[in-house]
């Protein structure tokens, strides 16, 4: 993950939230599955799985690392 957009940060319940499941700028996210008919985004990685509407989820800006 790169960074939470202001509009997030202006939300407190959403910053509790992603705060409390440890997503945080540098976290390594992968997207385990999307449900656009439930408006739902599931990621894990080297933290809790946690379950993002799409509407949040459009506020966390992520990047594809690159092969070193």
């Amino acid at each position: 993950m790169e960074r939470i957009t202001e509009e997030a940060e202006a939300d407190k319940k959403l910053l509790e939230y992603l705060w409390r499941n440890e997503v945080r700028p540098g976290r390594r996210l992968t997207i385990v599955e999307v449900a656009p008919w439930a408006g739902t985004i599931t990621a894990g990685g080297d933290g809790p799985t946690i379950a993002l509407g799409l509407p949040a989820a459009a506020k966390i800006w992520v990047y594809r690392p690159t092969d070193a």
